[in-house]
């Protein structure tokens, strides 16, 4: 969106440009599929990250 709106222009006018949120949807369609941890790794990393992402719970009031 923010590469491709022209100046000024609303998310609302930008999908109605692009086709309707339908047609947005369907070029945003490849971001449904991604590879097993086995494949790529590096897919798992968050962004400024050394390691997979791990579920880790710790103790607070949220927690228990």
């Amino acid at each position: 969106f923010t590469e491709d709106r022209t100046a000024g222009e609303s998310f609302r006018s930008w999908i109605d440009r692009r086709g309707g949120s339908r047609a947005v949807g369907n070029e945003m369609k490849h971001f449904d599929q991604f590879p097993k941890y086995e494949d790529d790794p590096s897919f798992y990393v968050d962004y400024d990250e050394a390691a997979p992402f791990e579920v880790a719970v710790g103790d607070s009031e949220c927690a228990t």
